[in-house]
C-alpha cells in the first residue's frame, strides 16, 4: 500500500519546485490545489479568489483538495503539494472561524508524514501567489502549529537546493 507524505511551508518556500521534481523522479504528485482553483477563477472572471473572497475562496480549495486525495491510487507513494489542513491555516490568517466541517473532514485524512520547507534565501511572488514575505513567514508558523494541532510530527527540511531537499526527503522516507 502507497503512502502519502505532505510538502507544505509558507507561499514561495519552493514547494512546486520540490513536487515537480518528485514527479520527475518517478513519484505519484498532487498539484496545489490553491494555484489551480486561482487560474480557474481568475479565467472565469469570479470573485472567489484569496484577494477578494477568501471564505468562498479557500471551500473551492478545501472541496478540491478532498476530491484529489480521494483520487489518489491507494498503492502510490504520493505526495502532494500542500494538505487539506494547510487551508484551514488561510482561515486562522484571516481572520475568519474555520468551519467546524471542514475540521472534521480535516481529520479523517491521514498523511504519513508532513515536510515542512524552511523559508529560500530570496523570496519571491508571482501571479498566482501574492503575500508578502512577512505574511508568507506567519502562514508558515500557522502551517507547523495546525499540523502539529492534528497530531502530526513535522520535519522541517532546510533551504537548500531542490535536488538536494528532494534527496533529504527521499533519505528520509526511506527510514519509514
Amino acid at each position: 500500500m502507497g503512502k502519502k507524505f505532505v510538502i507544505t511551508g509558507g507561499p514561495g518556500y519552493g514547494k512546486t519546485s520540490v513536487v515537480e521534481e518528485l514527479a520527475n523522479r518517478g513519484f505519484h504528485i498532487v498539484p496545489e490545489c490553491a494555484r489551480k482553483v486561482i487560474i480557474e477563477e481568475s479565467l472565469d472572471g469570479s470573485d472567489d479568489l484569496p484577494w477578494k473572497d477568501v471564505d468562498a475562496f479557500q471551500r473551492k480549495v478545501f472541496e478540491l483538495q478532498v476530491k484529489e486525495e480521494k483520487e489518489i491510487p491507494k498503492e502510490k507513494t504520493t505526495f502532494l503539494d500542500r494538505g487539506i489542513i494547510d487551508g484551514l491555516v488561510y482561515w486562522e490568517l484571516n481572520n475568519l472561524e474555520v468551519p467546524e466541517e471542514l475540521i472534521e473532514m480535516a481529520k479523517e485524512f491521514r498523511y504519513d508524514c508532513i515536510f515542512l520547507l524552511d523559508i529560500l534565501p530570496i523570496y519571491e511572488t508571482d501571479s498566482e501567489r501574492r503575500e508578502d514575505e512577512d505574511t508568507a513567514r506567519k502562514l508558515h508558523g500557522l502551517v507547523r502549529k495546525y499540523y502539529e494541532m492534528f497530531g502530526y510530527n513535522v520535519v522541517s527540511v532546510p533551504a537548500m537546493s531542490v535536488d538536494k531537499r528532494v534527496d533529504f526527503i527521499i533519505n528520509h522516507i526511506a527510514k519509514l
